[in-house]
């Protein structure tokens, strides 16, 4: 395989083992450039800077992503709120209408809330051991 792609979260997790419940071994962005090794399930194995682990394959572009500015286009960004958006498929303004849409006043700041969270790979792992689980 070993194709080179692009990162297409804001941020996603690369672990040592192809699950949700491996160990973090580092912390990809948007556009990061990694090179695919081989897939397994919903999950693809990568390698990035020399280090080797796995990613859920939702979060690798079909295509390479390039971030560039011209001379008139560095003072220009996407700001935080616009990548997750992106990174959830639609925009501010799609989000505002879906919103607004039929009167279903759809909230998206308990999904961005939950999104933030963050559990230590200490707490994890006694979770797991705790439950019984395998990760």
């Amino acid at each position: 395989m070993s194709e080179t792609k692009s990162i297409k979260l804001k941020t996603t997790k690369m672990r040592k083992s192809p699950s949700y419940l491996g160990e973090v071994v580092k912390t990809l962005k948007y556009a990061d450039k990694v090179k695919v090794i081989r897939s397994k399930g919903d999950w693809s194995q990568i390698e990035i800077s020399g280090i080797k682990g796995w990613v859920n394959s939702s979060a690798i572009s079909d295509k390479l992503i390039v971030l560039k500015s011209g001379k008139n286009d560095a003072n220009k960004s996407v700001s935080d709120d616009e990548m997750l958006l992106a990174s959830k498929g639609f925009g501010k303004g799609v989000e505002e209408q879906y919103s607004n849409k039929s009167g279903t006043g759809k909230n998206f700041n308990e999904i961005d809330r939950i999104e933030s969270i963050e559990i230590s790979p200490t707490r994890l792992k006694t979770f797991i051991k705790e439950g019984g689980l395998k990760a």
